[in-house]
């Protein structure tokens, strides 16, 4: 009874509006099966409209109203963990960060502060039940975004030769297709109570101009200093599911990127006019991120959102991850995803949910 809609078992058992066949497989029922293996796995269908579209020509009127529109979900976005240098000795040196001095066991100031601070993260991980160390995503940026912008359209630019003695011309490539350029990443969030986001961008904008100006005395994290990189810098992946809601159909991610905003404006704006004594500026969060270059849909892509996570969890490794972890039906992960970590098959592009055995 996979079609009651009240027999959710069965609806999460398997890919939405996709049902098995009810008899075994043979010769009079095998196209039914090819049908179900093809969406199944995020395809059209076997002798779907699509796919006689796609063989040949239709003679009489448009191919479109015989092929779904599309349907995909409308995805996920992910955030890596910056590897700031939130120690003891660095924080209190500014006064904006100084709530983070040995904040107390199990409070959203030792959360914020081990989930920007990787490495402090790591050493204190049983002062906060609420951070992951394992985790290498910052969780409240996936499950409190509202909205999160596109990146720029790809466009090839081209050049064109000068008028020959009859007009002519001709157009050739004059510039490369990939965005190697920066541009901005526009992020807005549902607030919640306590404000927790907003004191975590709060920290890690006032966090990136410490360093770079030096007024305070802040230092940045040595193994950036050491390697020449940014430590306050994050990569934004946006995924965009298939409706089976496993396969991934588009990945996109910026090369790099860190928040350049914190809407202080908002939050302290007064207006009694309005008929209610709640607060302005509470209900959205919104940040901007200055960000460089992107890349979408190839596996490189896919292999470092996968790196990512063995960056702070090696356990996760395809070589050692059966002995620590095992692979999350999907309904355990589509009704509660909490303490699992994402990890996407580079043959399936499927993404997958481990959890601890």
């Amino acid at each position: 009874m996979a079609d009651d809609p009240k027999n959710y078992d069965g609806w999460l058992s398997r890919t939405p509006g996709n049902n098995q066949p009810e008899q075994p497989i043979s010769q009079e029922n095998i196209g039914d099966w090819f049908n179900y293996v093809f969406k199944e796995n995020g395809g059209p269908g076997y002798d779907s409209a699509l796919v006689n579209m796609l063989r040949g020509i239709r003679i009489l009127g448009p191919g479109n109203s015989m092929a779904p529109i599309p349907d995909d979900t409308i995805g996920l976005a992910f955030a890596s963990r910056p590897m700031l240098n939130l120690s003891d000795y660095n924080v209190q040196k500014h006064p904006q960060l100084q709530a983070l001095v040995k904040p107390a066991r199990n409070s959203f100031m030792a959360y914020i502060k081990g989930l920007l601070d990787p490495v402090w993260g790591a050493a204190n991980s049983g002062d906060n039940t609420a951070l992951d160390p394992l985790n290498p995503w910052i969780p409240p940026m996936t499950n409190f975004l509202k909205v999160s912008s596109g990146f720029p359209d790809l466009s090839l630019a081209v050049g064109k030769s000068s008028p020959g003695f009859r007009g002519e011309t001709y157009s050739f490539v004059d510039g490369i297709l990939k965005v190697n350029f920066d541009f901005d990443i526009r992020q807005s969030y549902y607030n919640t109570k306590p404000n927790f986001m907003p004191y975590l961008f709060e920290v890690w904008v006032h966090y990136i101009e410490a360093v770079t100006l030096g007024d305070e005395g802040m230092e940045p994290n040595w193994e950036a200093l050491e390697c020449n990189y940014l430590d306050y810098t994050t990569r934004i992946y946006h995924i965009i599911m298939n409706k089976n809601m496993r396969n991934i159909e588009w990945i996109f991610c910026c090369g790099g990127c860190f928040p350049t905003t914190f809407p202080s404006g908002a939050f302290s704006t007064i207006d009694r006019t309005q008929n209610t004594l709640r607060g302005q500026g509470q209900d959205e969060l919104e940040i901007n991120f200055a960000a460089q270059g992107f890349r979408f849909s190839n596996l490189q892509i896919a292999d470092q959102f996968n790196r990512t996570t063995l960056r702070t969890n090696p356990n996760m490794h395809p070589s050692v991850r059966s002995r620590y972890y095992k692979k999350m039906p999907f309904r355990d992960y589509y009704l509660s995803g909490y303490g699992s970590y994402p990890w996407i098959n580079l043959d399936t592009m499927e993404m997958e949910y481990w959890g601890i055995n």
